[in-house]
Parts: structure tokens; sequence; C-alpha cells
């Protein structure tokens, strides 16, 4: 996979799940 790909969906599930920020 892109990493920038990657990182976008991480980035819009921790904005969706601020808990897995953590």
């Amino acid at each position: 996979g892109d990493v920038e790909g990657s990182m976008a969906e991480f980035d819009r599930a921790i904005e969706l799940d601020p808990r897995q920020k953590a």
C-alpha cells in the first residue's frame, strides 16, 4: 500500500476515535 494512503486512513481513524490516539 501507499504510505500516504495509510497515513491518511490512520489520521482519519484517529479523528473518528480520538481514544485510539492514546
